[in-house]
């Protein structure tokens, strides 16, 4: 393709994170193609991105052009953070978004499936930038970076040097941005909708939230040669093209290289998305700076870059190394030579002392690693931390490595001679003091508490002595009150012993005799009882015979006077009646009988 088409540029090219054999690359007729490594000769999809290749002249006139373009996070971590899309996950893992910058400011958004190439393409204006500014934000835009989270942090750099911090967040169709052009306001069709094998996916519109801006400083010195009536004005600016590689260890880290050297860029803002507190309140945590390498000190009119014969020295791409926790950066020169430089004290825990890994070097047109993130869990501050936090540098002074000069020392060595020593003191000796302060603030406080503690011990100590002086005597008490306890339980003892002694002792035939007599006993009261019942019924049987002989006897009576009278016959008794009677006083005589019988063998035995 580039053979067949000498004016055909390669902008910048991007792996698939999930794929290995796709590859996408930006070219200066702004267009993006997708490429297959089993089809390297012609694209399997081309997407244009709003003008053609033969209006190049004035789209680039115009900043136009897309210089630069990084993948986002696919939709199923989207679908993670806030469960709006109606997908599953299967569905949303292969759709990725990709974030394509425009030089004049403008970023479009795209999004990519892989099992259907038919929606990869450019249909929607540029994403909405809050708050709105006169420039669009520069127009220089050079390269961007989209960091591996949910909402994504996007990265914008410009050729002057300035980093745009931006949260692509979706936009609130309730309270619309009245600030925005008419011409926005008038595109209904906002939302993207992408198909799949099943259903179609609507997709919120999204806007660029601006919410840090940083510029880089690129010399160390700023002086101007003004010889041969050379002015400001015909002193070059300072213009280069940033390259933003994003950490593959640290997710809210990425450097930035540029012709004047490397900066490393921290984002503390990225933890908070990452790991949100309960209340989903963010903070003010401003972005940390530091100045790794610089290969231009200086800044140099074209006069003094014409007559130098040595060419200025800029690096040609990065790498990383991680070895025993400690994270070095190692950067490769125009001139051959490699730079090796430890980064800040961020040890990583999760790599053992016997293992190494080493990253690849990354030029302008390499590939950007997927991003692995490693957080490490908030600790409770302390005192160290609270001395670490003070004696960190906002402000540092990075390796010089530049092209070889003469030996003369000039106005520019000696300004960047007094702004070394500025940085030393401001970075070093003036937070060394604020942390002595800090210290001897600790060691009064500590020594007021030394002294309470002191006082405290001396009162204890007291209270001690006389708690073991009542503990002695509380002792000797109690060894009184044991000695008395045992003397009494050994009297009780032995008059319980006497007892028993004293006690008489039965054989077996006397306890088994004793246990004869008893059950006798049970069954004399057993007769006893049986006996009164007899008694009641003799008595009543004398009261019966009783009341009898008085009835015979009235009968007798009546007789006799019947007798004189002549009463009839059928009054007198029959001799069958007189019999039963007989017979029921003999029964009775004889129960009776028995029963003093029974009465007089009991009383013998008793």
């Amino acid at each position: 393709m580039f053979l067949t088409n000498r004016n055909l540029k390669l902008q910048c090219l991007r792996w698939h994170p999930i794929s290995k054999r796709h590859l996408i690359i930006l070219t200066n007729d702004n267009r993006l193609r997708l490429f297959d490594v089993f089809n390297e000769f012609e694209p399997i999809k081309t997407v244009d991105l709003g003008n053609d290749y033969n209006s190049g002249v004035y789209s680039g006139a115009l900043g136009e052009n897309a210089v630069s373009f990084d993948f986002g996070p696919s939709l199923s971590q989207y679908h993670d953070y806030n469960n709006s899309l109606s997908m599953t996950m299967t569905e949303l893992i292969d759709i990725y978004s990709i974030f394509v910058l425009k030089e004049n400011g403008d970023v479009l958004l795209l999004y990519l499936n892989l099992k259907d190439l038919s929606t990869f393409h450019c249909q929607h204006p540029p994403l909405k930038m809050r708050p709105a500014a006169e420039d669009n934000y520069g127009s220089e835009a050079c390269s961007i970076l989209c960091l591996d989270c949910v909402p994504p942090i996007i990265i914008i750099g410009t050729c002057s040097g300035l980093l745009y911090h931006c949260l692509a967040i979706e936009n609130d169709p309730v309270n619309p941005d009245n600030n925005d052009d008419d011409d926005d306001n008038c595109d209904n069709d906002s939302s993207y909708q992408i198909s799949t094998s099943k259903s179609m996916i609507i997709i919120p519109e999204t806007v660029l939230n601006v919410f840090e801006t940083i510029e880089l400083s690129f010399p160390l010195a700023t002086y101007q040669t003004m010889d041969n009536g050379l002015d400001d004005a015909g002193v070059d600016s300072i213009s280069t093209a940033l390259n933003l590689i994003a950490d593959p260890k640290d997710g809210q880290r990425y450097y930035c290289q540029h012709s004047y050297g490397v900066h490393c860029v921290m984002v503390p803002f990225f933890k908070q998305i990452v790991n949100p507190t309960i209340n989903n309140e963010f903070y003010d945590d401003k972005a940390i700076v530091e100045y790794l390498i610089c290969t231009r000190p200086t800044i140099d009119d074209r006069k003094s870059q014409q007559q130098s014969k040595d060419c200025p020295t800029f690096p040609l791409g990065i790498g990383l190394t991680i070895k025993y926790g400690f994270t070095s950066i190692t950067v490769i020169l125009n001139t051959g030579e490699l730079i090796n430089k430890r980064l800040s004290n961020i040890v990583l825990t999760d790599f053992d002392d016997d293992d190494q890994i080493e990253f690849g070097f990354q030029s302008n047109l390499n590939e950007s690693s997927p991003t692995i993130e490693h957080q490490q869990q908030a600790k409770k501050p302390n005192f160290s931390e609270h001395i670490q936090r003070l004696l960190s540098k906002t402000t540092s002074l990075p390796l010089i490595k530049s092209s070889k000069t003469d030996s003369k020392v000039g106005m520019a060595e000696l300004e960047m001679l007094l702004n070394s020593i500025d940085v030393l003191r401001i970075e070093y000796l003036d937070k060394y003091l604020v942390a002595a302060k800090a210290i001897n603030k600790r060691k009064t406080v500590l020594n007021n508490e030394i002294e309470v503690q002191l006082n405290q011990l001396d009162r204890h100590s007291k209270e001690k002595d006389e708690m073991l002086k009542k503990y002695v005597e509380l002792t000797e008490k109690y060894d009184k009150i044991q000695e008395m306890t045992n003397f009494l339980t050994e009297r009780l003892e032995n008059i319980i012993t006497l007892v028993q002694k004293q006690r008489p002792e039965m054989s077996n035939a006397e306890l088994k005799l004793s246990e004869q007599l008893t059950e006798e006993l049970q069954h004399l009261n057993e007769y006893r009882e049986q006996f009164e019942l007899i008694r009641q019924k003799r008595r009543y049987q004398d009261m019966q015979i009783q009341k009898y002989s008085l009835q015979q006897s009235s009968v007798i009576y009546d007789d006799d006077n019947d007798d004189d009278d002549g009463p009839p016959e059928s009054q007198l008794q029959s001799p069958i009646q007189i019999k039963n009677i007989k017979q029921m006083l003999a029964k009775q005589s004889k129960e009776i009988s028995e029963l003093i019988a029974i009465i007089n063998t009991l009383k013998k035995k008793q």
